[in-house]
């Protein structure tokens, strides 16, 4: 007979987080929840002139050339003024911006996705890496950066909003 000692004996109990949350919640819910950080925070901070990238504060200026060209003819036909400088002259670019469900579970993608138009797609990546004409305006995090510590709390506050009703409906069964 095996002896039973406060070291051997084990009272505890298990709780898979991880089951629980897949049970309870899809990609395509918790990608739907995240848009509303996309809309009304990372696209708010854009129409202001403000990057959502963390340290990147307000987006560059337009070029000289640019600058003339809406102040001119362009800014008229589409309604644009040099500030803020916000990415949108037709606002196509930004209307492709979008969270989307990942590969893994509670994964999403922000951004300019694939299958945008590939014109949208150009404009998306000069504008968030730069080149010799135009200077870097980050609006998407890249490679070791992160979205600013405001878009992250939001983000965070709905993965704590899709635990409590994972729970709540594993309660309520």
């Amino acid at each position: 007979m095996k002896k039973f000692t406060s070291k051997t004996l084990d009272v505890t109990w298990a709780y898979d987080l991880k089951k629980t949350l897949q049970e309870n919640f899809s990609n395509r819910q918790w990608a739907k929840l995240s848009q509303y950080v996309v809309d009304q925070q990372i696209l708010k901070d854009l129409s202001k002139g403000n990057s959502p990238v963390n340290k990147a504060r307000r987006l560059a200026n337009y070029s000289e050339r640019y600058t003339k060209a809406i102040k001119g003819s362009l800014g008229k036909k589409n309604n644009k003024s040099v500030r803020p400088v916000n990415l949108t002259l037709t606002g196509s670019m930004l209307s492709n911006y979008d969270s989307r469900p990942g590969e893994d579970t509670f994964e999403i993608t922000v951004g300019i996705h694939s299958d945008a138009p590939e014109f949208d797609r150009l404009k998306a990546s000069v504008h968030n890496t730069g080149n010799k004409t135009t200077p870097r305006r980050p609006f998407v995090p890249m490679a070791g950066e992160s979205f600013t510590r405001k878009i992250t709390l939001e983000i965070r506050k709905l993965f704590a909003y899709c635990l409590d009703q994972a729970i709540n409906r594993r309660k309520n069964r």
